[in-house]
């Protein structure tokens, strides 16, 4: 009985023994994983340290670019004037040729350049083909001085055009500029009323040919025809070529060396 009961308080020993090396090896591994999270918690704290360093810098460099342009803007170092955008001005009446007004109007407009469409008054108008349109401004609220370019499109338009005092004066202040004025089809009437086609060298529809040779002009049958500031052009299916001699007499201006 006696061994038994030493064998007892043996094992009670070594049970002791090995719960204590257990528990010391628990503290160990939590010490240890403690000083892990520690060490990455820090690293953590450095990273972010750097990222903030470098937010900040990138603020500051912000900052300091805005700055310097507001200061550039007050000294007028950094400032450039808006280039002012060119302004066409397309006069029409009633039973207009549809595709010559609209054609010209839309390439004018893909070249940056603002339209617009002056009437005798401000009442809607249709052309021949039935597509109307409304006048911006009618020829009493207008100036040729304020404006790049005149755009003149056929149909029976130019014939009421044409009796238009201050139309024609309107025309003739825009030749008198040397603004470039683009006529099609029977839109020589206007020309020829306006007395600005003597001695030079233009194009129309067939039907108004003898109206421009009696105002003095030298006709040729050609799609489009620049003479300086003047293209003429003659039926709708010359309208490529004519919105091309137009946007370069717009961008590439001619001395005009004909006596008015």
């Amino acid at each position: 009985e006696e061994a038994v009961a030493q064998a007892e308080r043996d094992l009670n020993v070594k049970k002791a023994q090995l719960a204590a090396e257990t528990a010391r090896e628990t503290a160990r591994a939590e010490k240890a994983r403690d000083l892990e999270m520690a060490a990455i918690e820090q690293k953590l704290k450095v990273e972010q340290a750097k990222v903030l360093e470098v937010e900040t810098e990138a603020r500051i460099a912000v900052a300091q670019r805005e700055a310097e342009r507001r200061e550039k803007e007050l000294l007028g170092t950094d400032i450039k004037p808006a280039e002012a955008k060119k302004q066409a001005a397309i006069i029409a009446a009633d039973e207009f040729e549809d595709l010559e007004l609209f054609h010209p109007m839309y390439r004018l407009q893909e070249e940056g350049i603002e339209t617009v469409v002056i009437g005798l008054t401000k009442d809607q108008i249709k052309g021949k083909r039935g597509y109307p349109i409304t006048p911006q401004a009618t020829i009493d609220q207008v100036n040729a001085r304020d404006f790049d370019i005149l755009m003149i499109p056929g149909g029976k338009s130019p014939e009421r055009l044409r009796l238009n005092s201050k139309l024609l004066d309107f025309v003739r202040d825009f030749d008198r500029q040397g603004k470039v004025i683009a006529a099609i089809c029977h839109a020589g009437q206007v020309l020829a009323s306006a007395g600005i086609v003597k001695g030079r060298t233009v194009t129309c529809v067939a039907a108004i040919r003898d109206d421009m040779v009696n105002a003095g002009a030298h006709y040729v049958d050609k799609p489009a025809v620049r003479d300086g500031n003047l293209v003429t052009s003659r039926i709708p299916s010359d309208l490529p070529e004519f919105a091309k001699l137009t946007i370069e007499a717009l961008t590439k201006p001619q001395l005009v060396q004909v006596s008015r």
